[in-house]
């Protein structure tokens, strides 16, 4: 479960680090000041896409470092190689997806492509043969 008041205080610290005030911040990450102000009072849990618009404008600060606070696992944020030909890097093929099932011991096979934007959404699409 997500520690909201950690996330908060960590909010607070960017904030006071980039010697901003709550409304030079809201405006600086494209939010309304209330919206600072509902968060940091605790009436308001900060939402993905509230995460989302902190790290695009600041990206030296991972998702992961304001949701967990790690800062361990932090990729570069500007690389030459694109996000695609990274995952392609890797080697692996997940086209072929095995899938146990519990009451049947046969296997299944699933064929999807996901989509991966910068935003952090994503889209499956199942690939039907």
């Amino acid at each position: 479960m997500l520690n909201y008041l950690e996330i908060t205080k960590r909010i607070e610290k960017i904030i006071q680090a980039k010697e901003l005030t709550a409304s030079g911040f809201a405006e600086k990450i494209g939010v309304q000041r209330s919206s600072i102000s509902h968060i940091m009072s605790g009436r308001n849990k900060p939402s993905l896409e509230f995460l989302i618009k902190i790290t695009g404008v600041f990206p030296e600060i991972s998702l992961s470092e304001l949701v967990y606070g790690d800062n361990s696992n932090n990729l570069p944020h500007s690389t030459a190689k694109s996000n695609l030909e990274a995952l392609n890097d890797l080697g692996t093929d997940n086209s072929q997806l095995q899938i146990k099932s519990s009451d049947s011991h046969a296997a299944k096979t699933e064929k999807s492509l996901i989509m991966l934007y910068s935003d952090g959404t994503f889209e499956k699409y199942n690939i039907k043969s």
